[in-house]
């Protein structure tokens, strides 16, 4: 059955279909990329960092941390649009001649997220899934390592970028932390590569041997726009650059924008709506883009024109964030021009406890009482 005929027989039937939304006007709000001041200069760096690899006796490795919705899995899905993978070549992997040539892609930059259950050999295992190996969960450890080093070699690798880094401290230990680092301290010794690390600011506690953070370059932190001034006439950079954002994000947009929300408009009140936009996101691109795609699968969905309206934009805050006393909908017609909440701190741990309820004191578990009953039937 064609995917045409297979798409519309789902919808008939009520059921979704895997991929029948890839031209939505959600899906290519989604897709919209813009390289802005702070992005571009970060890959820079790393660009300047990685042409190194191999040359070096030490090359230093890169950390990049920042709250949530800054852009930092965004920058590490574009690097691998800057260093793409070549297609293929024949190249040994393995020392022994009568080895036969296989197919391996040269890749200079590799990219994946940090394992939810991090330890040595689970990184290990998940760099050579990314690289490709069928075999990437079967072997010892000795095995493993070698394999890598050989991919490594062989595939033209120059940098691993580890997204998600934070998990060596939100799911494991400092101490397994410590030995995953540890572990990609040797193979930066062995291979020269370098290793890129972007996570929240938590992830800096890990770092407590002075032979592992002197690998280090110093720590990019890649933060939220600010919105310091509501004055027309104020010079802030920072409100400035966020408002480029808008526009740049307007201009590619599927959807037109009212006048009313149209920050490019000349009759519009550049301040009051930029602030709208900045209040709803936090100054962070990656809110700013969940409420666009959330308007806009509203058109999709039929309960909205195809048209970005205030009205739209309130309704989408709703969903996507949701208002709450300390952030009022900014889009709606009773905001009155409050700032947003501050972002939250990145270097605090997790409260995964925060939604538990307390325990009530003087009550025992059922277990303890069963227990406490089976004792009392053997005094009698």
């Amino acid at each position: 059955m064609s995917g045409n005929a297979e798409e519309k027989k789902g919808r008939m039937a009520g059921r979704p279909v895997r991929g029948s939304m890839a031209s939505s006007y959600a899906a290519r709000m989604d897709a919209i990329r813009v390289p802005h001041d702070r992005f571009r200069k970060a890959a820079e760096s790393i660009g300047r960092t990685i042409q190194y690899a191999g040359s070096l006796k030490e090359v230093p490795c890169r950390m990049f941390s920042g709250p949530a919705g800054v852009g930092k899995s965004t920058l590490a899905e574009a690097l691998q649009g800057l260093y793409p993978a070549v297609p293929s070549r024949e190249a040994p992997l393995d020392t022994d001649p009568d080895e036969p040539l296989v197919t391996a892609p040269n890749m200079p930059v590799v990219v994946l997220n940090m394992p939810t259950d991090p330890n040595p050999m689970n990184v290990c295992r998940a760099i050579l899934e990314a690289l490709g190996d069928p075999d990437f969960d079967v072997g010892t450890k000795a095995s493993l390592e070698k394999r890598l080093e050989r991919c490594i070699k062989h595939m033209g690798v120059c940098a691993i970028l580890l997204d998600e880094a934070q998990r060596l401290v939100d799911r494991a230990s400092v101490k397994a932390g410590q030995a995953i680092l540890d572990w990609m301290k040797d193979r930066q010794a062995r291979s020269r590569i370098v290793f890129i690390l972007v996570g929240l600011g938590r992830l800096r506690n890990v770092f407590g041997d002075p032979q592992i953070w002197r690998r280090y370059d110093a720590v990019v932190r890649l933060l939220p726009y600010e919105w310091r001034d509501d004055r027309p006439e104020s010079n802030d950079k920072d409100r400035a650059d966020f408002l480029g954002l808008v526009k740049a994000v307007q201009r590619k947009s599927p959807l037109p924008f009212s006048k009313e929300v149209d920050v490019s408009c000349p009759e519009a009140d550049l301040i009051l709506v930029g602030k709208r936009f900045f209040s709803a996101s936090q100054g962070r691109p990656g809110l700013l883009m969940k409420v666009l795609v959330n308007a806009a699968q509203q058109v999709d969905n039929g309960r909205a024109p195809p048209l970005i309206t205030r009205e739209l934009l309130a309704v989408a805050f709703d969903e996507a964030i949701g208002e709450r006393p300390e952030w009022p909908n900014p889009f709606s017609n009773g905001w009155r021009g409050e700032m947003c909440p501050p972002v939250e701190d990145d270097f605090q741990p997790p409260d995964i406890f925060a939604n538990r309820l307390p325990r009530r004191r003087g009550r025992r578990s059922r277990s303890s009482q069963l227990a406490d009953a089976r004792q009392s039937l053997r005094k009698r």
